[in-house]
């Protein structure tokens, strides 16, 4: 474990699955059963899939009204009718709240019911903030690598498109905790994108 700057835990473990995932690396065939978007092979086939992941672990009520614009903004500027869009937020727990679909309204409509965390992904009282960070970036591996496991299953390339908030903040990186996220994405074939919320320009498009 070591202390980091800001948001060093994220590119990191952007880094690391860039790195390693490629055409032709290895895939899980023991998918494992989660609440995570599923699709078949058939219906994925010559479609982009991608998967909005919103971390709310580390989002405060101004931080989730701001993601849902950004967020708006990027499926008005990417989605196209060839692609296929989940949605899910990850606080305390991974939660799915809307399975691959092509349907853009519906994908909008979904982003628009975004909440902030739920109290349950707090650290209880009296802990100091570095104690704080380390708990919140665990939650966000370990979703990660949930997402990434579960997306096994599906044999073609994927992009996660993660909202999240890249503050400065004394945390340490839980390494072993980020060596399975990344390892989790790499079977899966799976990139991650992320888009700091806070940056009032948003994301630039495709």
């Amino acid at each position: 474990m070591s202390r980091n700057g800001p948001c060093r835990w994220l590119l990191g473990l952007v880094v690391m699955v860039s790195l390693a995932t490629r055409p032709g690396a290895a895939q899980s065939e023991n998918p494992r059963v989660m609440v995570t978007p599923t699709i078949s092979t058939a219906d994925a086939s010559g479609h982009r899939l991608w998967v909005l992941l919103f971390d709310t672990s580390s989002m405060q009520a101004a931080d989730v009204l701001r993601a849902k614009l950004v967020a708006v903004r990027w499926i008005d500027s990417t989605m196209s009718k060839d692609d296929l869009v989940s949605v899910l937020t990850v606080s305390a727990s991974l939660k799915l709240l809307q399975n691959f679909t092509p349907n853009v309204d519906r994908v909008r409509q979904t982003v628009s019911r975004l909440n902030a965390a739920d109290p349950d992904a707090q650290p209880p009282d009296g802990q100091d903030l570095q104690e704080r960070d380390y708990f919140n970036n665990d939650l966000r591996f370990r979703g990660i690598r949930t997402l990434c496991s579960g997306l096994q299953s599906i044999g073609q390339k994927k992009a996660i498109v993660l909202f999240t908030v890249l503050r400065a903040r004394p945390g340490a990186d839980n390494q072993i905790e980020v060596r399975a996220a990344t390892d989790a994405c790499v079977r899966a074939n799976t990139t991650i994108n992320p888009i700091d919320v806070t940056d009032t320009h948003g994301p630039g498009g495709r």
